[in-house]
């Protein structure tokens, strides 16, 4: 149970059970933050009997600061500010919430968050950035659920790991890139341009609504697969598909 952790330099958990906050106004600042759990979360404790307890892990890392974060279980993380992610895995769902951004810590295409499932929020900001997306992969069964209100959203999904999308919710622009394919599984808004890059195959499920605003879509593909019942729609833009 953590109360409050206060350093400028960086600080090392590493425990055998779980990570949660000792109550509600606990908080953890410190400069560059690695959490390390063996069998259970980081923001939730599974079920011993008597249900799961889930207590997201409240930080306020340093300007600059990254997290680094590796669980068994569940991961549930609230940043005060701008998340810098360099890693977070866990074999179940990963959620990630940031006041203001949450965005590559580096500048390379190596895995920032790997999970069964994940869930990102950036409240006041963007998910990563146009010349560095936040690269993150899930299972073949996984969905990844991504909302930046009012900003951008640009992810990437490197070769190791499905790129699978259940939902996207943008401000402004959204663009979406796999090294090898990408599933369309729900609703992706964007108010300004649209974009779908894939190295390998694009195919949207019948659940696909797929929607960009006043500048358009642009897609590139080796396929493009639309299911019945799959929509693409512009505002004011056009539809370029390559």
């Amino acid at each position: 149970l953590l109360d409050a952790i206060q350093a400028p330099g960086e600080v090392r958990v590493k425990v055998r059970g779980s990570i949660v906050n000792a109550g509600p106004t606990s908080l953890i600042q410190t400069g560059n933050l690695i959490l390390e759990v063996a069998n259970g979360g980081i923001g939730f404790i599974p079920d011993a009997g008597s249900g799961p307890t889930i207590a997201p892990l409240n930080i306020g890392l340093n300007p600059n600061a990254t997290l680094i974060a590796r669980a068994a279980d569940n991961v549930s993380i609230v940043e005060a500010g701008d998340l810098n992610v360099d890693t977070v895995f866990s074999r179940k769902a990963v959620e990630l919430t940031a006041a203001g951004s949450i965005l590559d810590a580096f500048p390379d295409t190596g895995l920032n968050v790997l999970s069964d499932s994940m869930t990102l929020t950036a409240q006041a900001g963007s998910i990563g950035s146009a010349g560095n997306p936040l690269d993150v992969g899930v299972n073949p069964t996984g969905r990844i659920h991504a909302s930046a209100i009012p900003g951008g959203v640009y992810l990437h999904g490197p070769f190791q790991a499905s790129f699978n999308i259940g939902s996207v919710s943008a401000g402004e622009i959204a663009r979406l890139s796999a090294d090898i394919n990408m599933l369309i599984d729900g609703p992706v808004n964007a108010p300004g341009q649209l974009g779908l890059v894939a190295g390998g195959d694009i195919a949207m499920t019948r659940n696909a609504q797929v929607t960009a605003g006043t500048i358009g879509a642009l897609i590139n593909s080796g396929t493009l697969t639309m299911q019945d019942g799959a929509s693409l729609t512009v505002g004011l833009g056009t539809i370029s598909i390559t």
